[in-house]
């Protein structure tokens, strides 16, 4: 079974990359996306999700080993950040149904991050558990 991209339109696109600098040594993964992933800041279209989006991996359950929006609280896995979604994903399908989908994560390699572009994080994503896998845009003159 193949990967089968589904279209996005433009306004799915950042106005600006939240990666801006050292991208060509970022380390990117492919990633299956469950079903119930939500962009909580998406208005409206919460299962369009921004690039930028924080994202973590399921370890229990039936979704083990799969990839869902990064929640804090979590108990599942959810709640230690991996890393952040490369390119809009619309998690429904052609009929409206939310379905697993495939997608691109950064999960480090120092490129440079613009925090104002990223989503779903917190103070434990930027001083923990993501800390030493990318280059924050706070701490550098850009």
């Amino acid at each position: 079974m193949g990967l089968t991209p589904r279209l996005t339109s433009e306004t799915d696109t950042p106005t600006q990359p939240f990666m801006i600098a050292g991208v060509e040594g970022a380390t990117i993964i492919q990633v299956k996306l469950v079903s119930t992933t939500v962009d909580a800041g998406s208005t409206g279209q919460t299962h369009k999700l921004r690039a930028g989006l924080t994202l973590a991996m399921v370890t229990a359950g039936d979704d083990a080993g799969k990839w869902i929006d990064y929640a804090h609280s979590a108990v599942t896995g959810a709640d230690t950040a991996m890393g952040f979604l490369v390119n809009p994903v619309n998690m429904k399908d052609e009929s409206g149904t939310a379905v697993d989908s495939w997608a691109i994560v950064v999960i480090g390699g120092q490129p440079l991050i613009d925090e104002s572009f990223i989503y779903g994080e917190d103070s434990d994503v930027l001083t923990s558990d993501l800390v030493n896998k990318f280059l924050w845009s706070s701490s550098y003159e850009i």
